[in-house]
């Protein structure tokens, strides 16, 4: 059956799929929210959400599924038996499963994020947070590689009990399972791979993490396991959801903010006369330029949206990126300026399904953005030669050298 409809643009429906989109999705989806809001692309096999107004409204709307159980197309039925336990363990995340499951993740979780416990964690990430400043002083060379990524890396440390000899691996593990995640399409996809990482990182959570019981978080798991029902598997996906979410995003959301800043002296200056929050920082670089770009969502009946019907079974993909940058709903949406005030972007999500570290991170970016202009004011990062990696779905600012 097709899903298209007249459009009053011509779209190249490959454009989703080239490294321009892939570097930088934003003019592609600007003329979509204007003029076609509610957009079939058929090389991705989605429909795509671009307004602001439906976003906000889907993201709690019961009709729309989290679960992506069963997306992955294989070639034969050993790939498939693979394939079903990858997504047994992507469908035990929280963020990608409906209740009750996910309601049962977000309550255990809640434990972890309780005002009480992110006050006890705010010494150790300003600790964190001036280390992180002074090494970079000292011999960094590359804002992403030798400042926010440590940092985040740091950090998770701290919540999860990751060693950091133990990084690089875990790192590994994090990105094959995001490279799985952060596919273009539902093509033929080796998922042996994935499910190699899987089993890795289980391993690593059950025979390292939990003994060692390290890091904030790792008592909840602890418990969990032994006294609330979960079973190993259930534990890793918990642990890698929350090791996915605290490394890509928050490294990436604090490049964004240090080189939009910079390309906007007025505001930076603004910042450091202490005129504008670093918490607002924050809130606009998250909005400008979200770290995550998509809610994958399936339709679990028939919707229509923006005169367009969505049919059962359907993917669709809310397009957070699109949302925040709607001009119906924002001044100058497409403009960087920290002085917009309170702004209720959708980066985190909404619901039931909003991000519950979101506090967390908002906190960890704001004290080392303030340790940062205390320790290197003048920090200067060549902009010429910072760019972006191609990801579907994501921002990844690499690289973002400095000026010696």
């Amino acid at each position: 059956m097709s899903r298209a409809r007249p459009s009053r643009r011509k779209v190249d429906p490959e454009e989703m799929v080239n490294e321009a989109f892939l570097k930088d999705p934003y003019p592609f989806f600007a003329d979509p929210r204007r003029n076609d809001p509610v957009h079939w692309n058929a090389p991705t096999g989605a429909w795509y959400i671009t307004r602001y107004a439906d976003v906000f409204d889907l993201l709690v709307d019961r009709r729309l599924s989290a679960s992506a159980e069963g997306e992955t197309i294989t070639r034969t039925p050993a790939e498939g038996q693979v394939a079903a336990l990858v997504h047994d363990f992507f469908g035990r995340w929280m963020v990608f499963s409906d209740p009750p499951h996910q309601a049962r993740v977000r309550e255990t979780l809640h434990h972890v994020f309780t005002s009480s416990s992110m006050a006890s964690f705010q010494s150790e990430v300003a600790r964190i947070s001036a280390d992180a400043v002074a090494a970079f002083r000292s011999s960094g060379q590359d804002l992403m590689t030798d400042l926010t990524i440590p940092f985040a890396q740091a950090t998770v440390s701290a919540l999860l009990g990751v060693a950091s000899e133990e990084f690089d691996e875990v790192a590994r593990w994090s990105g094959e399972l995001m490279g799985f995640l952060n596919r273009s399409s539902l093509e033929p996809y080796d998922v042996r791979s994935t499910l190699q990482a899987i089993q890795d990182l289980t391993d690593y959570v059950v025979a390292t993490v939990l003994p060692r019981g390290y890091g904030l978080a790792v008592p909840i798991l602890q418990s969990a396991l032994r006294d609330g029902g979960w079973d190993p598997v259930t534990v890793s996906a918990t642990f890698a959801q929350l090791l996915t979410g605290a490394l890509e995003p928050v490294s990436n959301a604090l490049g964004i903010a240090v080189t939009a800043l910079q390309r906007h002296p007025d505001q930076r200056r603004a910042v450091r006369e202490g005129h504008v929050l670093h918490t607002d920082v924050v809130e606009e670089a998250v909005r400008f330029d979200a770290p995550f770009h998509f809610a994958a969502r399936r339709a679990v009946a028939d919707i229509t949206v923006g005169g367009a019907t969505i049919h059962r079974g359907d993917r669709v993909m809310l397009v957070l990126a699109s949302a925040n940058r709607d001009e119906h709903r924002f001044v100058a949406a497409d403009s960087f300026d920290v002085r917009r005030g309170p702004v209720r972007h959708v980066s985190f999500g909404r619901g039931g399904h909003y991000c519950l570290g979101s506090f967390l991170a908002r906190q960890e970016m704001a004290v080392l953005l303030s340790e940062l202009d205390r320790q290197w004011p003048e920090l200067q990062v060549n902009l010429a030669r910072t760019g972006r990696s191609p990801a579907f779905g994501a921002t990844q600012l690499r690289p973002a050298p400095i000026l010696a």
